[in-house]
């Protein structure tokens, strides 16, 4: 059987030829993952070919290799197809959209695909056969000895193409960065809103009992406060109304994926004001220890804070967020 997927957004297609059967389908979709055009192409096949039973391949006949449990635990990892955007804003939503897990399991490595997950077992130690199919996949190595690159089908609507696929760092894999983000705004909010005010009345009620005056340190320190919960607020609206938006776009085939909004045009200008309250955080936080501004406790928290900001910077550049590169 011969097969040709391809899609775009809001059109699907797949094209079967059967030469022995004469035997043709094409059929084409507004929508859909390409787990519904293996669901349709299954349900066609079953219907129009009888069943029948393929012989063997000599590459099938051939024993399976033997390699260490240790060894088969350095190919498993996160890997990315190379069809994404490198240099523009829609390189953080294409990690998810384009992301491939590669598990170690029961001394077999298991890729995810729309039917179910295919387990490979070695023929040598960059190439593998599926376990009781006929999908074939294969490795590549830099001269250093590094797992760089995976060769594998990839599933397009019911068909699967020739597909390379990239070998993440584990701080890139899809998960992480899901983690890392949520935290990354999670954190220093509950620093600012929850755990600052507890300390801040815990200082205050020890004072009041120990009957000791408040240190007035003018308004220096409220300016710094006020320039971290800025800077947060306003990461929390890029972070929930730019970042999170496109990986949503992504995931539904809208907006971004046919062009950039307005709105995310206006949006583009939050990251130059977070780089400008950044300065003033670090600044803040560093002068904070030799003025006393508060006490140990929350001079402590403003560093995690500017910590926080800096980490959050590299993110935005790291990821063409600063500048926004459309």
């Amino acid at each position: 059987m011969l097969s040709h997927g391809g899609n775009v957004p809001g059109t699907s297609n797949l094209f079967l030829l059967v030469p022995d059967a004469r035997l043709g389908v094409y059929f084409v979709a507004n929508g859909g993952r390409s787990a519904v055009g293996a669901g349709l192409r299954d349900t066609l096949l079953a219907v129009l070919l009888p069943a029948r039973t393929e012989a063997a391949s000599a590459a099938s006949a051939a024993p399976a290799a033997t390699l260490s449990e240790e060894y088969l635990r350095t190919l498993a990892g996160p890997y990315q197809l190379t069809r994404y955007a490198h240099r523009t804003i829609e390189k953080f939503p294409s990690l998810f959209a384009t992301g491939v897990p590669v598990r170690f399991e029961n001394g077999r490595l298991v890729l995810p695909y729309p039917d179910s997950p295919a387990a490979f077992e070695p023929l040598d130690s960059l190439h593998f056969r599926e376990v009781g199919g006929e999908r074939r996949i294969a490795f590549r190595r830099s001269a250093t000895g590094q797992v760089t690159h995976l060769f594998a089908p990839v599933p397009v609507f019911g068909a699967e193409l020739p597909g390379a696929l990239e070998r993440l760092a584990w701080h890139d894999a899809p998960f992480f960065m899901n983690e890392y983000l949520s935290w990354l705004l999670a954190g220093p909010l509950l620093a600012l809103f929850v755990v600052w005010p507890l300390t801040a009345a815990v200082v205050w009620w020890g004072r009041r009992r120990a009957r000791r005056a408040t240190v007035q340190a003018g308004r220096w320190p409220w300016n710094a406060f006020g320039a971290a919960v800025v800077f947060y607020v306003l990461w929390a609206l890029f972070g929930f109304g730019f970042v999170a938006r496109s990986v949503r776009m992504f995931e539904r085939l809208d907006g971004l994926v046919f062009g950039v909004p307005s709105d995310l045009r206006a949006l583009a200008l939050v990251p130059w004001v977070m780089a400008g309250l950044a300065v003033v955080v670090v600044t803040c936080a560093v002068v904070a220890w030799p003025r006393r501004w508060w006490d140990p406790v929350r001079r402590g928290l403003y560093a995690a804070v500017a910590l926080g900001a800096v980490l959050t910077l590299a993110f935005l550049v790291r990821w063409n967020y600063l500048p926004v590169v459309f």
